[in-house]
């Protein structure tokens, strides 16, 4: 999964939903092998499957035979999605639907650099400018995911939301990744225009998981 990545890689029968991927490691185990009772079967190579992107329109995850989304877990909608790796000091409360994603990359090691597609929480980021997309599933610290990059996103908004606008600018509150609409006639700093996911399509509530359309496509090259 996604099942329109054309070397099927991905699939991974323990989570095949787009907004369902949480896994050790990508790929798939070859049933032929397991069937015959192999103790360790072998599993297809990722082929750098990590880093990927992939494209799906509106249709494609909100008809109501969608076979790319797990009907009981977030809705997702048209958009670009990547796969990415979450390092394993991120923190596991802060990983959700809706949450900001961030990129893990102090460029010490090659284990949090851009080749490793890393990505934390907000609490754990080295900046908080440096956000890349929403996660889309509670996903493990230390395991592979898949996060949006651009489009129409799940965003979790904090418990009191100061301007409820539909349209209105959406920013990063907090180090618990959750997003707030400020007063939009208020004047920004630089800051927090690093921190602007998108703008509201649905009217912004308290505490809930709304729609916003990301102005900037952003995630892990």
């Amino acid at each position: 999964m996604p099942r329109n990545f054309t070397d099927k890689s991905l699939w991974n029968p323990a989570n095949p939903d787009l907004n369902n991927v949480n896994v050790a490691l990508l790929g798939v185990v070859n049933a032929f092998f397991s069937n015959l009772g192999a103790t360790a079967a072998p599993t297809y190579g990722s082929q750098d499957d990590n880093g990927k992107r992939v494209v799906f329109s509106e249709l494609d995850l909100t008809s109501t035979t969608s076979v790319y989304i797990n009907s009981t877990l977030q809705a997702l909608y048209g958009g670009i999605y990547q796969v990415v790796k979450i390092d394993t000091g991120a923190t596991a409360g802060n990983i959700g639907p809706g949450l900001a994603c961030f990129i893990k990359d102090v460029g010490t090691t090659s284990a949090d650099g851009a080749s490793v597609y890393s990505v934390t929480t907000a609490d754990q980021a080295v900046s908080v400018q440096q956000m890349i997309g929403v996660f889309l599933v509670a996903a493990t610290p230390g395991n592979y995911t898949i996060v949006q990059v651009h489009g129409k996103c799940p965003c979790q908004y904090i418990a009191t939301v100061t301007a409820t606008t539909a349209g209105g600018t959406v920013i990063l509150s907090g180090t618990a990744g959750k997003f707030d609409v400020p007063t939009q006639s208020g004047n920004p700093t630089f800051a927090q225009m690093g921190t602007i996911l998108g703008n509201a399509i649905s009217t912004p509530a308290n505490g809930a998981i709304g729609t916003v359309l990301m102005r900037v496509l952003q995630g892990r090259y």
